[in-house]
């Protein structure tokens, strides 16, 4: 079969597929309706005695910071920002996020109310919502940015400024690193031996 008859029929089945589920999507009972709204208290877990740095405190950065600390780790997140969010917190008025509520939100904190499409200033508040059930903002670092980690002796040391000129530089050292800065944020690949060029 020639590559365009290929496409088009692959497009034409794409369509269909998905008319069908949105049908049956209407016909069939909510499954969430079910599900618990938050994941319940885990409770204090054995302290690990492993401490974690988390660089951002975005999406990622909070569901990390959430499970390093149900696990028992010692857990901080360094945020560059002032609030909650990372590129959600800084980008434009009327943001739309492409995904409904439903498939954003973490499966642990499920929104209440009717499933919408967030503009990202709902989507920070929604993430404010998260660190508040899960006691996270006694372990987020605001206006900390990271410039620079590296691995010594099996631990990471971790330089973070407290200031946008970068001169009030603190080191800290960690036995584990999560960088969870997002594809929007800018990043200094090192160069090594067998590196695909990007």
């Amino acid at each position: 079969m020639p590559f365009p008859v290929f496409l088009a029929l692959f497009g034409v089945t794409s369509v269909l597929l998905l008319r069908l589920l949105f049908l049956l999507r209407r016909r069939l009972p909510r499954l969430d309706a079910a599900m618990p709204r938050t994941s319940p208290p885990r409770g204090d877990p054995e302290p690990s005695g492993i401490r974690v740095a988390v660089v951002g405190a975005g999406p990622s950065g909070l569901v990390a910071l959430r499970e390093l600390l149900a696990a028992g780790h010692d857990a901080v997140a360094f945020e560059a920002g002032q609030g909650v969010g990372g590129t959600f917190a800084a980008t434009y008025d009327g943001c739309l996020l492409t995904t409904s509520s439903t498939n954003t939100a973490f499966s642990s904190f499920f929104p209440e109310g009717e499933h919408v499409m967030w503009t990202a200033r709902e989507y920070v508040e929604y993430l404010g919502r998260f660190a508040d059930r899960f006691d996270l903002w006694p372990r987020i670092r605001f206006g900390a940015r990271v410039e620079s980690a590296r691995l010594a002796e099996g631990r990471w040391e971790i330089k973070v400024s407290s200031s946008r000129a970068g001169d009030d530089v603190a080191t800290h050292h960690f036995d584990n690193l999560a960088v969870c800065t997002g594809v929007n944020s800018h990043y200094d690949l090192p160069a090594f031996v067998g590196q695909v060029p990007l």
